[in-house]
């Protein structure tokens, strides 16, 4: 039977899809980039393909973009387009062209994943799906991180670690990669324990509840936290625990401005705050018992990290802008023409700007800086609109939770490029794709009509006995 708004796909296709970007290194390498987006590009198809069947090809845009309007999704991508089509015609940089090609598809692919993953949440039970799943995902990145730090293995996935030693990385190569995912998923995770704290006060008015099964859901999920908040620690990243703490500041500052004062579930509740505060005193006294050491000593050694690393290369950024200023070099081509500016590299080997804004300045130019301004103007208005809102306690705790990890991504990419590994990438595509979805319809975050329906056979079950 037709439903009366068919989407793209389900949840567990952007989900398995992100599962499997992250697993091969982040999928850095070229072959992987590719073959990855060949996967999303031929999903994308299908499942258009399939949607132009059901509802006819005139009306198969209008529910491809039920949830984001055109501009928003697919400015970026044309910009780059165009910059392609000048590389072809004019040669306007001197950057490497192939670059400017791929990198153009590659952004193609990316806003098809976020219209996949849109589509894909059109449910209380799609939130709580992937949530889970994020949540999951979060924990076995962690799991893996910290053990291999533990254990001493200087291995990763089998391959001898040239990078980061002495630090959790989980299936990435970069520290500093690995804390844009566990800032991303410690906030998702905590999302997921509200949600599921949500549902057991529900079972339990509606039933008896089985208290051994529902408490050893909480230590189960409160053991996802631990792990996130762990890999966070041990990922060894300043700039992640720096961002983290300044979103989390963020977020209560805007909560607390913003919520209107007779929300009366506006706040966090009682049993939300202890399971919060229990876990992470529990992370800080795993972290002492292991050893904090080598997480302070990063912070010891900031300023020659500095002036050593990132300094040069801002500065670097700056002159490779100052020479394209208004339509850049070409998305891509940072990495190509790096050496023509800075012609005495000292330190470390440098692909990319480690400022994810001072290099879409330098590859996109003023034109394509203000594009993203724009979307973190409208990601910053939408957040506005709807903590103003007389939300629930559940629908303004989760938004924060979301809100959290779109805000700490944003600042860390002002000291890195975590954004352009595909596996770290899609990921915050779903989350953000998540965010988008409850804060346009608040009441994906409840569940009162499958309750409702799950009361009523409860109640047949118990009158036919």
């Amino acid at each position: 039977m037709q439903t009366a708004h068919p989407r793209l796909t389900g949840p567990w296709l952007p989900a398995v899809v992100a599962l499997i970007a992250l697993i091969p290194f982040g999928t850095v390498s070229d072959f992987g980039r590719n073959l990855l987006t060949t996967l999303i590009a031929v999903s994308f198809l299908i499942a258009t393909l399939r949607l132009a069947v059901t509802v006819g090809p005139s009306h198969t845009p209008s529910h491809i973009f039920r949830f984001s309007t055109p501009i928003v999704v697919l400015t970026l991508p044309s910009y780059v387009a165009l910059q392609a089509a000048a590389v072809a015609t004019v040669g306007f940089s001197a950057g490497p062209a192939g670059e400017v090609y791929q990198s153009a598809a590659y952004l193609a692919v990316l806003a098809a994943y976020f219209l996949l993953a849109q589509s894909a949440i059109s449910a209380p039970k799609d939130v709580r799906l992937l949530l889970g799943v994020l949540a999951g995902l979060g924990a076995l990145e962690a799991s893996y991180g910290v053990l291999n730090l533990i254990s001493g293995n200087e291995t990763l996935l089998g391959w001898p670690r040239e990078y980061y030693p002495r630090s959790a990385t989980g299936t990435l190569i970069s520290r500093n990669h690995f804390a844009y995912l566990m800032e991303m998923l410690l906030p998702v995770t905590a999302a997921f324990a509200v949600v599921f704290a949500a549902g057991a006060r529900r079972r339990a008015r509606g039933r008896r509840s089985d208290e051994s099964e529902e408490s050893a859901r909480r230590i189960l999920i409160s053991t996802l936290m631990i792990l996130c908040g762990m890999g966070l620690l041990f990922a060894r990243s300043r700039m992640g625990l720096i961002s983290f703490g300044a979103a989390a500041v963020t977020v209560m500052i805007l909560n607390r401005i913003l919520a209107p004062a007779n929300a009366g579930g506006g706040g966090r509740g009682p049993s939300s705050r202890t399971l919060n505060l229990g876990v992470g005193a529990f992370a800080i006294v795993a972290t002492l018992m292991i050893g904090s050491d080598a997480i302070l000593e990063r912070f010891v050694s900031l300023d020659e990290d500095l002036r050593s690393g990132r300094l040069p290369i801002w500065h670097a950024t700056f002159k490779m802008f100052a020479d394209a200023p208004l339509l850049g070099h070409g998305w891509g081509t940072y990495e190509g023409l790096l050496p023509g500016y800075r012609p005495h590299p000292v330190g470390n080997y440098f692909d990319h700007a480690h400022s994810e804004y001072l290099e879409v300045l330098a590859e996109a130019g003023v034109f394509g800086f203000s594009i993203l301004v724009g979307m973190l103007y409208m990601f910053a208005r939408r957040l506005q609109r709807v903590l103003q809102k007389p939300l629930s306690e559940l629908q303004r705790t989760v938004i924060s939770f979301l809100a959290l990890a779109v805000i700490s991504v944003v600042y860390h990419s002002a000291a890195d490029f975590g954004l352009r590994v595909p596996g770290v990438a899609l990921t915050f595509l779903l989350v953000l794709a998540l965010f988008c979805q409850v804060t346009e319809n608040p009441a994906l975050l409840d569940d009162s009509d499958s309750l409702s329906a799950s009361d009523e056979n409860r109640r047949r079950r118990a009158r036919s006995a």
